[in-house]
């Protein structure tokens, strides 16, 4: 197979790249306006590559949470700008901090691969990220923003990104533990923590600080938000709530569209039960 030359570098297609063990990228911008707006797509692919059949090969593809890039008009950046040029976009824990009224819409992205004549596709919630392995000889990724689920959406440019290399399958998840600190009394709530990227499943763990060897007994809650600090306090902006206790701690889905989570302690008052939370997410990575 013969390689072009371009400004002394070997110039490879996609999938000849892929086949030497490279890795590809790409990202896209989507402009949101809010309010009750439905789906929006975005102007460009998000990737697409094309190989022989007969090098077809395990694909490891990673699609990134989203960001955003805040939307001002009256902002001169944004003037006459191509919205795939715009940078300096935050992630939900940036936002937890610097917008904290911010309601995230739905992102998603449809995957189609496929090897010769056949061919699938599916679309796939990426408010998290994903990692997925495909076996395929062509990949293509649309991406879009659905604004139909959401009420009170914030205008936004929402930048969705995606990269692809050779892989396989792999079996253990990575963890991330947010221990809210400091402990929570009962009735109470602990602060608005960010949900981590690529979390999928999560357990919550306690313990009581004033009574842990007389009675470790406690019971809490793990309500999910799709606003941050500002909006979290109703239930325009509630996407699940789960009730854990010492007893039951099986690991429940992180719902689709979770980006904060608070704690609630829910253990009897019986002296002053104030426990200390650990929230324990599987992540897809």
């Amino acid at each position: 197979m013969s390689n072009t030359q371009y400004d002394g570098k070997a110039a490879l297609s996609p999938w000849d790249a892929l086949q030497r063990g490279k890795t590809l990228g790409k990202r896209v911008v989507i402009p949101v306006l809010g309010g009750s707006e439905g789906s929006r797509r975005s102007s460009v692919n998000l990737m697409g590559i094309q190989g022989d059949d007969q090098y077809a090969q395990q694909l490891n593809l990673t699609l990134s949470p989203p960001r955003i890039i805040r939307s001002d008009p009256a902002d001169p950046q944004f003037a006459g700008k191509n919205p795939q040029d715009l940078t300096n976009e935050i992630d939900n824990k940036n936002v937890l901090i610097t917008l904290p009224n911010f309601v995230w819409s739905n992102p998603f992205v449809i995957v189609e691969w496929g090897i010769g004549g056949t061919s699938e596709d599916a679309e796939v919630d990426i408010s998290n990220g994903l990692c997925v392995n495909l076996c395929a000889s062509w990949l293509r990724l649309s991406a879009g923003v659905d604004g139909t689920h959401v009420t009170g959406v914030t205008p936004a440019f929402y930048v969705l990104s995606a990269f692809i290399g050779p892989g396989y399958p792999k079996s253990d998840n990575a963890q991330r533990t947010i221990v809210a600190s400091p402990a929570v009394a009962p009735g109470s709530s602990s602060e608005v923590f960010a949900v981590p990227k690529y979390a999928k499943a999560v357990s919550l763990c306690g313990i009581q600080t004033d009574n842990a060897t007389v009675n470790p007994t406690w019971s809490g809650r793990i309500v999910f938000w799709r606003g941050s600090t500002g909006v979290a306090v109703g239930t325009t902006n509630l996407v699940a709530v789960y009730a854990f206790d010492q007893s039951s701690r099986e690991k429940v889905v992180v719902p689709d569209g979770a980006y904060y989570f608070t704690i609630i302690n829910d253990t009897p008052i019986v002296g002053a039960m104030t426990v200390r939370f650990s929230a324990c997410f599987d992540l897809a990575i």
